[in-house]
């Protein structure tokens, strides 16, 4: 995938974390927006589904939650219907869903089940219990980050184009952040 609509998707990751300017929905535990960018891309206008990631204490039970509904974990079945209540998908508008750390495969789920143009997800929590194949789909992954590897006896990452970040010497919690992302991408 393109390196300027994967910086576009981390940025408004960002936004969802510091409420940005944008409409924002608050469903559960799961913060997201929905905006056409005030950036192009290819031209274009694009429109935007932007999942964030753990922001109450209550996300850390789910984080470690084994159930899955639909082949994926029920956090991110439940916050992708949740989501789809409310979304509007604009017509004739190329769309880009993006998620991160526990939303990363609401977003994956949200582009299988629901169609995406693009989907990126950024540190995402392994969702999947079977093996699914997603077009257009990219992951970035910092190979000393945890929660990209939880739950790897019951889960799987989607097959797609999986974007390793360099390894750096040293565990950090900074390694999950969208910033620590939105750095490299610079």
């Amino acid at each position: 995938m393109e390196k300027e609509l994967c910086k576009i998707a981390a940025n408004y990751i960002k936004d969802v974390y510091e409420f940005g300017h944008f409409d924002f929905y608050n469903v559960g535990s799961t913060e997201w927006i929905d905006t056409i960018a005030d950036v192009e891309y290819k031209g274009e206008p694009l429109q935007i589904l932007a999942i964030g990631g753990s922001d109450e204490m209550i996300d850390w039970f789910w984080n470690a939650a084994l159930a899955s509904w639909d082949g994926v974990k029920i956090c991110s079945y439940l916050s992708a219907r949740r989501i789809k209540k409310r979304f509007s998908r604009v017509k004739g508008v190329p769309l880009l869903v993006t998620g991160h750390s526990k939303s990363g495969p609401t977003a994956l789920y949200w582009k299988e089940k629901y169609g995406a143009d693009y989907c990126v997800a950024f540190c995402p929590a392994r969702g999947f219990r079977k093996d699914v194949k997603l077009d257009d789909t990219t992951i970035f992954i910092d190979p000393d980050d945890v929660v990209p590897k939880l739950g790897a006896l019951n889960f799987k990452h989607p097959k797609c184009e999986i974007v390793k970040l360099p390894d750096d010497p040293g565990l950090r919690i900074s390694d999950h952040s969208i910033d620590h992302i939105i750095e490299y991408l610079a």
